[in-house]
C-alpha cells in the first residue's frame, strides 16, 4: 500500500527544509569566527525556525501543489522518479520566485527547491515493490 500521508507531508515541507538550510548557510557566511558564541549568535539561532516560516508562507502553495501531484501519482524510489522529483521542485521554486516578489537569486531558489526535494524524496518516497 503506498504512503499517501506520508509522501504528501514530507514534500509539503520541503520550503521549510529549504529555508532551515539557507538561513543556516546565510548565518555561517555572516559570521567571523569571532562572532560564533556571541548573543548575535544565539539570536540568529532563534530565528531558525522563523526562517522555516517564512519560507513555507512564501513557498507553501507550490510546495502542496506538487506534493498532491506526487501523491497522486505514486512515484516510488527510482532514479528516474527522483530525478523528476528534484527537477520540478527546482523549477516550482524558480517559477515561484518571478511571480512572488523576494530579494533572492533565481537560481539560488532553484538550488534549494531541488535540494530540498531531493532530500526528500530519499526520506518519504517508497521502495520499488517487486512484483
Amino acid at each position: 500500500m503506498y504512503p499517501k500521508i506520508r509522501v504528501f507531508w514530507y514534500f509539503s515541507l520541503c520550503p521549510a527544509v529549504a529555508g532551515f538550510f539557507l538561513y543556516l548557510w546565510l548565518l555561517f557566511q555572516n559570521l567571523g569566527a569571532s562572532d560564533f558564541l556571541s548573543a548575535d549568535m544565539v539570536i540568529f539561532a532563534l530565528m531558525l525556525p522563523v526562517a522555516s516560516l517564512a519560507a513555507m508562507l512564501f513557498y507553501g502553495i507550490p510546495a502542496l501543489i506538487l506534493a498532491w501531484i506526487y501523491t497522486l501519482f505514486e512515484l516510488r524510489k527510482r532514479p528516474h522518479d527522483i530525478f523528476i522529483v528534484s527537477l520540478a521542485g527546482g523549477v516550482a521554486a524558480f517559477s515561484w520566485s518571478h511571480l512572488v516578489p523576494l530579494p533572492m537569486e533565481p537560481l539560488l531558489c532553484f538550488v534549494c527547491g531541488a535540494g530540498s526535494s531531493l532530500l526528500m524524496s530519499f526520506l518519504a518516497l517508497p521502495c520499488v515493490v517487486a512484483d
